[in-house]
């Protein structure tokens, strides 16, 4: 049964270890990204008077836009990303929920057969 144990519960954490690496490096692109999208906007909110008198709202907003493209599939990426490592992890973490109890009937049966039975 500790056998059983020490094979399975290394992987729940392992998964664990991973899926906090994968959503770590996610965040911080998509801290980058919409970084530069809230430069563009504060560029053009400091300089409203010139975007104002070269008539250049729509122009800024189609910029501001752009760079809020890659942080929405960044986002939409790491969501689905993220709901797959969650969904593993709770796979593995009742796979081994069911392994475990399992695997322990079945010994117990046999020590049992072993001890009354003598066979």
């Amino acid at each position: 049964m500790a056998l059983i144990v020490s094979v399975l519960l290394p992987l729940v954490g392992i998964n664990g270890y991973i899926q906090m690496k994968y959503t770590q490096g996610y965040n911080a692109d998509a801290k980058k990204m919409y970084e530069e999208a809230s430069q563009v906007a504060n560029d053009a909110i400091g300089s409203i008077r010139t975007v104002a008198c070269f008539c250049a709202e729509e122009k800024v907003m189609e910029i501001y836009q752009k760079k809020c493209e890659d942080p929405l599939k960044a986002s939409i990426t790491q969501g689905l990303a993220g709901g797959v490592a969650v969904g593993l992890s709770f796979c593995f973490l009742f796979l081994f929920y069911v392994v475990f109890p399992s695997h322990s009937f079945v010994l117990r049966d046999k020590v049992f057969q072993t001890i009354v039975m003598g066979t």
